[in-house]
This record gives structure tokens, C-alpha cells and sequence, in this order.
């Protein structure tokens, strides 16, 4: 999918498998060198993965039998391949993405209740707000990748940014002016294409940061703001009659994650 694999935010969201599966090799290897250490900050590791390992290097170490260490092992490269088979294949497919935020929401609710059943409130505090951050995260990328896949199909149809009806234009009265419109730059909407209509006609499409200039007559006229997403309601401006150059500026707004509202402001 082409917006997961240029969408910044959900390659973020997604390298947080990456992550878990770094730290829980790191986790799993000071329990062996520094196991005072590791009982500190296991909560770092996925904690599936970490009370297995643990509770069978625990064996190991009690009764010396080398098969407890193989599976000890065994498992958490297991659980670390998982991660990391999730980063790949959560690239391409949105689903694997929302696997792994199903597994992090587990892995939190066990780890909460076994901080609790064993009174450990100091852990619980700190390893649910590092567990809740890489989870909030994550579905911050997963909102990001939805959105993405709403708007894939219209994005690769799309024209060049700069297109421009040029033959709209091509009788103007003498009496022309300026018209510009600018999208304000912004890192919450950057992935929304939006289309411009002048006097109901296609005009152009203006991405992230973008600017158009257009040439009118002295007539009143009307523009139209329209975006792929469907949830973001269209915008119209009426342009008076006149010979005076105007400047718009609009912006997408946002609520709880979805773009609703494209706001408008002239210059």
C-alpha cells in the first residue's frame, strides 16, 4: 500500500515493533548478567515474552538441565521474530499493524495484573505509562494508516499538484485580477489532497504547503474547496465583483483524529 509506505507517521508507529523486539533482547540478556538489573526494567521487554523467558532461565538456573535454557531460548527469539515479522509485514498490510496493537493491549493487561496481584504499584506506574505511550502510539500510525487508505485510490489518480485549467482562462475581460489561495502547511493533514472548482470547473489540487494563483475577470465568482476525505465537509467563497486582488488561506482541522473542518481566512 502506497500511503503506508510513505505515511511518516504510521512508519513511526510501526518501527515501535522494532522497538519492543530490541528492548526484549536486552531485557532477556541482562537477566542473565545482571539479573538485579533486569528486574528493574523488564517491564521495558513485552512482558509475555519476559515471564516466560524468565520463569524458565529461573529453572535453569535451580536444576542445571540444559533443554530449560533451549527453551528458554527458543521462546523469546520466538516472540522477538513475531515483532519483527509484524514490522515487515505491517509495511504493506494495515491489518498486521492492527495485530499488534491487539497484542501490546494484552501484554498491558497482563502485566497490569500481575503488578498488581504482586503489589508492585511502583511498576505498575511506570511500566503501564511506557506500555500506554508505545500502545497510544501505535494508534495514533493506525489512524493515520485508515485515513491513508481512504484516500489511496483518489491520491494515485490525482493530477500533478500544480495542474492548472488553463482554458478556462482563455477569452478574460481586460479588466483581470488576481486570486491566490494557499493550503497552510501543517503535519496533521499532509496526506489530504484537495481539489479546487472556480465557478464549478475543475481549477487544480493543492497539497500540503501549496499555493495557486488564478486569473478572474471583474465578475463575481465563486471557489469551492473540496477534499479526497469524505468526512471533511467542502468550503465555498464567494469573490465580490471588483478589480482588487485577494488572498485565502485555508487549513484542515481536526477532532479526535479524523479531519472535519476546512477553515478559510482572507489575507
Amino acid at each position: 500500500m502506497k500511503n503506508l509506505q510513505n505515511n511518516k507517521r504510521y512508519k513511526i508507529a510501526n518501527s515501535i515493533n522494532l522497538l519492543i523486539a530490541f528492548l526484549s533482547l536486552v531485557v532477556a540478556l541482562l537477566r542473565v548478567v545482571l539479573p538485579n538489573a533486569a528486574n528493574k526494567v523488564f517491564f521495558l521487554s513485552s512482558y509475555i515474552a519476559w515471564y516466560i523467558f524468565n520463569s524458565k532461565y529461573k529453572e535453569y538456573q535451580n536444576l542445571g538441565l540444559n533443554h530449560l535454557l533451549l527453551i528458554a531460548t527458543t521462546v523469546l527469539i520466538g516472540f522477538v521474530l513475531i515483532h519483527i515479522a509484524c514490522w515487515i509485514l505491517a509495511r504493506k498490510r494495515i491489518a498486521f499493524m492492527i495485530c499488534a496493537v491487539a497484542y501490546l493491549s494484552i501484554d498491558l493487561f497482563l502485566f497490569a495484573a500481575d503488578m498488581v496481584f504482586y503489589d508492585q504499584i511502583y511498576l505498575l506506574i511506570l511500566g503501564g505509562a511506557f506500555k500506554m505511550l508505545l500502545i497510544i502510539s501505535m494508534l495514533i500510525g493506525l489512524c493515520y494508516g485508515l485515513i491513508g487508505r481512504r484516500i489511496e485510490e483518489d491520491e494515485e489518480n490525482a493530477p500533478d499538484a500544480k495542474f492548472f485549467n488553463t482554458n478556462y482562462n482563455v477569452e478574460l475581460a481586460k479588466n483581470t485580477r488576481k486570486i491566490i489561495i494557499k493550503r497552510e502547511k501543517s503535519l496533521l493533514n499532509d496526506y489530504i489532497y484537495l481539489q479546487c472548482y472556480l465557478d464549478n470547473n475543475h481549477n487544480c489540487y493543492l497539497t500540503n504547503g501549496d499555493m495557486q494563483e488564478i486569473t478572474i475577470d471583474g465578475n463575481a465568482h465563486k471557489i469551492t474547496i473540496v477534499a479526497h476525505f469524505e468526512r471533511v465537509k467542502p468550503r465555498k467563497i464567494k469573490i465580490p465583483e471588483g478589480n482588487e486582488n485577494k488572498t485565502y488561506v485555508f487549513s484542515i482541522k481536526r477532532k479526535k483524529f479524523i479531519f472535519k473542518l476546512i477553515e478559510i481566512n482572507e489575507e
